[in-house]
C-alpha cells in the first residue's frame, strides 16, 4: 500500500490528523533535512513530514538559483515572506561578510521555524522580522494554514487551501515607511511570496522602486489569488516596466509565476 493510499484510508476513517501528529511528534522531533545550493549546505528543521518533503524535492530550485546568482557580496537582500527562511539563508551566505538580509514573516510558526533555522546555521547577517509589507501600516487578521503546507498562510479566505477559521492579528507596514523612517535600508534584491498580496506590498514599496539602488526584484505571482486582493499581473508588470525594469518569466508551474525584474 503506497502513501497516499495510506493516507486517503486514514482520512475515511478519521484518523489522519491523529496519526499525522504522532509521526510528527515522535518521528520528525528535532529532526533536520539538508539543502545544497550553489556550493553551500543548509541544515532545515523539519519536525514535519510535509516540510522534509518540502526540502527534500524543492520545486523551486531554479528560481533561487537565479536569484542567488544575481547576488553580490554587500548587497541588501529583502525577503518578503521568508516562511522558514530559504531564500533568506542561502542569500546571507553569498552577500556575507559585508551584506545583510531581511527577512519578513508575520505568521507565528514560521516566523519561529525561520529564527531557528537561522540560530541552527549561525548566521549573523539576518534580520527577523515578524511582520508583513502591504500598502498601508496598521494590523491585519492573518489566517494560519490548516494543512501541512507551511506557507499557505493568507489575509483572505482562500478555496484552494484550508486556512483556520479564526485569525490573529498582525503587524502591516509599508516598505516605504520603513526606509523614511530610518528603520531600514533601501535593499538592492528583493523577493516577494505573499499568497496573492504581491499587489499590496509593491503598492507600499513604490518610493523604493524607483531608487536605481534595486536592481533585482524576483515575485512569485499567484494569479488565482491576486484579484481577492484588488491587484492583478498587468499592474504589476506594467508599474515594473514603468519604474526601467526588465521582466523575464523564470518558472510556471499551474498558478505559480515567478517573474525576475531587472534593471
Amino acid at each position: 500500500m503506497n502513501k497516499f493510499l495510506i493516507v486517503n484510508y486514514l482520512k475515511k476513517i478519521g484518523l489522519y490528523k491523529s496519526v499525522r501528529w504522532l509521526y510528527n511528534r515522535i518521528l520528525r522531533y528535532k529532526k533536520h533535512t539538508e539543502m545544497s545550493i550553489a556550493g553551500y549546505k543548509i541544515k532545515f528543521w523539519t519536525p514535519t513530514f510535509y516540510l522534509d518533503e518540502y526540502i527534500t524535492n524543492f520545486a523551486e530550485r531554479k528560481v533561487i538559483e537565479k536569484f542567488i546568482d544575481e547576488l553580490s557580496t554587500s548587497d541588501i537582500v529583502w525577503d518578503v515572506g521568508a516562511n522558514i527562511g530559504i531564500y533568506s539563508i542561502f542569500s546571507a551566505n553569498i552577500v556575507a561578510p559585508k551584506g545583510i538580509v531581511y527577512a519578513f514573516e508575520p505568521e507565528k510558526k514560521s516566523f519561529s521555524l525561520l529564527k531557528k533555522n537561522v540560530e541552527t546555521n549561525k548566521i549573523e547577517n539576518i534580520i527577523t522580522l515578524p511582520i508583513a509589507l502591504g500598502d498601508t501600516n496598521g494590523k491585519s487578521i492573518l489566517y494560519p494554514s490548516d494543512t501541512p503546507n507551511f506557507g499557505a498562510h493568507s489575509f483572505v479566505q482562500r478555496t484552494d487551501y484550508r486556512l483556520k477559521r479564526k485569525g490573529y492579528s498582525v503587524q502591516v507596514c509599508k516598505a516605504d515607511s520603513l526606509v523614511e523612517d530610518g528603520t531600514l535600508e533601501i535593499p538592492n534584491v528583493i523577493k516577494i511570496d505573499v499568497e496573492g498580496a504581491e499587489t499590496l506590498v509593491i503598492k507600499g514599496m513604490r518610493n523604493i522602486l524607483e531608487n536605481k539602488k534595486v536592481r533585482i526584484l524576483i515575485c512569485e505571482v499567484h494569479t488565482n489569488l491576486l484579484t481577492l486582493f484588488g491587484g492583478s499581473q498587468d499592474y504589476i508588470e506594467s508599474t515594473l516596466r514603468g519604474l526601467g525594469f526588465s521582466i523575464e518569466t523564470l518558472d510556471k508551474r499551474g498558478n505559480l509565476h515567478h517573474l525576475l525584474f531587472k534593471r
